[in-house]
Formats: structure tokens, C-alpha cells, sequence
């Protein structure tokens, strides 16, 4: 019953997708973020994702929640996202994840790799308007899994985003200084339970990979 509580399932997921449909490279890879004396995953963003381009920096920290219940799923998230869309969440709980990862990037010409690099050599005293200066922008992908609704897939999509719509369309983030986005990625399927147990068998079996 716990490993089907674990996070790699929707991780994993959307790693794939930003890295397939987006392009994006993966500046720490999520699985890093795990307490072995706790024997348990650490808290902060799902997924740590870089692009660069001509307007700016991005920063793609996202959440994931692979749900039976997509509308409990849904719920889930916004209980939180005003906290992981904070000044305080992004740089106090998350920064030093940035810049202890400056060394996965591979261009140390480019522009993000040179800012880290500043940051790292010297004390910041305003890390926010260092941001802000530098044109970053977070993105926030959310990866919502979850069972079909009546066995139908665009049914699935439509009550997803009604739930949505109805009950935080009027949400307000105070708390963040730079430029933000937010983006659902919905992806209804025939049984959450069922995958991940899937999943869990191939990996016992230790299933061979396949292209």
C-alpha cells in the first residue's frame, strides 16, 4: 500500500512530457530528493526543468498528482499553490537545489549557467530583484492523472476544468515577485490503481525496458 503512495509515478510522467513535448532539460532530477534515513521523499516542487530563450529564462517547477479521483486531486493541489507560488517557497525552500545543480548544465556559456554561477561566487542580498533583473519567470506545470468519469475521456477533460473554473478562478497569488505562469496537463486513464500496481510488478520482475 505505500509504494502505491509514492510519487515516482506521476514524477516520472511528467518528466516525459516536458522532456518530449516541451524540449525542456532537467536541471536536478526529482529522485535526488529523497531522506534515506527517513526512508521517505523530501517536500518541494515535483519537477525541476530549465528553458532559455530570447524573452528570458523559465524556471518549469512543477506538481503532479496521479488520483483515482481527479476532482480530490485537484483539490489537493490548490490547497498548496499559493504556498509553492511564493517568493519564500521558491527561493528559501528550493533556491539551493539551483545552485548546488548549476554543474548539470552543460553550456557554461549560456546565460543561466553564468547567473547561477554569480550567485554562487557572491552574497545576494536581494534574490528577489536578482531574479527579477535577469527576466526569470516560473512555470508552474500541473500533471493531473486520474480515472475516467463515466468511463469517457472527454467527459473526464471537461469536469476536470469546470472544477477548476468553479471553485478557483478567483484565486490571487500576493506572494510571488516575478512573472508566473500556471498550466494543467490532464490526462484521464482507465485506472490509477491499476498502473501503478502495473508498475510495481514490472519493476519486482525487474521487467526489461523496451523502445
Amino acid at each position: 500500500l505505500a509504494r502505491l503512495k509514492l510519487g515516482i509515478y506521476g514524477e516520472s510522467l511528467l518528466y516525459a512530457i516536458l522532456k518530449v513535448y516541451y524540449g525542456n532539460e532537467t536541471l536536478v532530477s526529482r529522485g535526488y530528493f529523497y531522506d534515506i534515513q527517513k526512508k521517505s521523499e523530501v517536500t518541494g516542487y515535483d519537477c525541476f526543468h530549465l528553458i532559455q530563450t530570447e524573452d528570458g529564462i523559465q524556471l518549469w517547477f512543477g506538481e503532479t498528482k496521479f488520483y483515482q479521483d481527479g476532482k480530490a486531486a485537484i483539490n489537493k493541489v490548490f490547497d498548496n499553490i499559493q504556498k509553492a507560488i511564493s517568493d519564500d517557497y521558491l527561493i528559501n525552500t528550493n533556491f539551493t537545489t539551483i545552485l548546488q545543480s548549476k554543474g548539470n548544465i552543460v553550456d557554461k556559456e549560456s546565460a543561466i549557467y553564468k547567473i547561477l554561477d554569480k550567485w554562487d561566487k557572491c552574497i545576494i542580498e536581494n534574490l528577489e530583484q536578482e531574479l527579477i533583473d535577469n527576466n526569470i519567470k516560473l512555470v508552474y506545470p500541473i500533471l493531473i492523472t486520474f480515472d475516467y468519469v463515466n468511463g469517457d475521456y472527454q467527459e473526464s477533460i471537461k469536469t476536470a476544468i469546470n472544477h477548476i473554473n468553479e471553485n478557483y478562478k478567483d484565486l490571487e497569488f500576493k506572494n510571488i515577485s516575478i512573472d508566473f505562469s500556471i498550466f494543467f496537463i490532464l490526462i484521464p486513464i482507465e485506472s490509477a490503481k491499476t498502473c501503478k500496481e502495473t508498475i510495481i510488478k514490472w519493476i519486482d520482475s525487474k521487467e526489461p525496458l523496451t523502445l
